[in-house]
């Protein structure tokens, strides 16, 4: 597939080509491509750069490693990703690594590595947030959510689910990084510590399948149901569960009513690139005049630009009960005023300035 790539990319370039390579799938492509002279060759890796100690035991490290230094300019998401590149590569080959400039000099070569957390489009997200709904989704999660008894007495069950309790959400792609484990065990401890909030409170995770055919990824999925019907078989009460999974796809446009809805969006990977669903939650809830809160992990990718959402370690169960509680409990003139900071801050670092940092950067690597 890299070959293919290459190959394409070698034909439709000519000199003075800006070529951008795009995340882990794609690494292998500068090795294979005949880069035209003069042309600029930068890759973003979307995903965490693990420690050296755990990169080495990767067989084909050397291949992977040569293949990235073949580019002008390489960024990350967080400055930790650089610094683990760096010392990847400092334990890997004899190198110079200018520790000022982040500069690495090799096989005379000079590639340049830097972090730019990467920016959505906050005009695109806030205007379909905007859009009416149409009633196939309110149907979808309403039969998900809300036995048939109560939907026939319910005459809008998606609505009055909203308004009968405190709502928090989680949306995810199935993955063992997404911390669905932990985060579940955070609501139980959360029920237990907090008990008046039984029969009040339900967590609402959608769940976007993915590579079920791994064995890792149908033992996630176990996993985590398994641990749903231990805690709904608890905390049962009559007419309410605590916990509901949903295994389904939604478009965009049909989660930005969960974002403007609920009262709480937990967003706890073990460890993340970025996360889409942090900043996209920021934008739409930030457009209603009473929004949720943000429960943030700090080895989330958009923790370095989401610094007004409640930030937690999300191996600590205790902390993000605590954390949910806090966020429940929250002023609305508090919320306000977090999300229009966190609101402004993704405008200001949009899909577009990141877009036009890497191209800047990139240009001036090549030099």
């Amino acid at each position: 597939m890299n070959q293919r790539f290459a190959k394409a990319i070698g034909e439709a370039s000519r000199q003075n080509s800006f070529i951008w390579v795009h995340d882990y799938q794609l690494a292998l492509v500068p090795k294979y491509l005949n880069k035209p002279k003069d042309a600029v060759l930068g890759m973003f890796w979307h995903i965490p750069w693990p420690t050296w100690e755990a990169f080495r035991i990767l067989p084909q490290k050397k291949e992977l490693l040569e293949s990235m230094l073949s580019c002008d300019f390489l960024a990350f998401h967080r400055g930790y990703h650089v610094r683990n590149f760096l010392d990847t590569v400092r334990r890997e080959f004899e190198v110079r690594i200018d520790e000022e400039t982040n500069k690495v000099y090799y096989n005379k070569r000079m590639i340049t590595v830097k972090n730019l957390p990467m920016g959505i489009d906050s005009d695109v997200i806030k205007a379909v947030a905007q859009q009416s709904q149409e009633s196939s989704f309110f149907g979808a999660i309403a039969k998900a959510l809300v036995d048939i008894d109560n939907q026939k007495k319910m005459k809008n069950s998606f609505e009055e689910f909203f308004k009968k309790y405190k709502v928090i959400i989680g949306i995810d792609r199935l993955d063992y990084t997404k911390g669905l484990a932990f985060r579940l065990k955070a609501i139980e401890k959360f029920l237990k510590k907090y008990p008046q909030y039984v029969g009040k409170v339900v967590y609402v995770g959608i769940i976007a399948p993915s590579r079920e055919a791994i064995p890792a990824y149908k033992a996630v999925r176990k996993e985590i149901r398994k641990l749903a019907s231990e805690i709904n078989l608890k905390y049962v009460r009559e007419g309410w569960v605590p916990i509901h999974l949903i295994y389904q796809v939604f478009t965009r446009k049909d989660v930005m009513n969960f974002y403007k809805k609920a009262q709480l969006c937990l967003v706890t990977p073990l460890d993340d690139g970025m996360n889409l669903v942090s900043k996209e939650f920021v934008i739409a809830a930030s457009s209603v005049e009473n929004p949720g809160m943000l429960v943030l992990s700090q080895f989330a990718g958009s923790a370095i630009d989401l610094t007004s959402a409640l930030i937690i370690n999300p191996y600590n169960v205790e902390e993000v009960a605590i954390a949910i509680k806090d966020g429940l409990e929250m002023k609305r003139q508090e919320k306000l005023r977090r999300m229009k900071s966190m609101a402004e801050a993704l405008e200001d670092k949009n899909i577009y300035a990141w877009t036009e940092d890497f191209v800047r950067a990139a240009i001036d690597a090549a030099k």
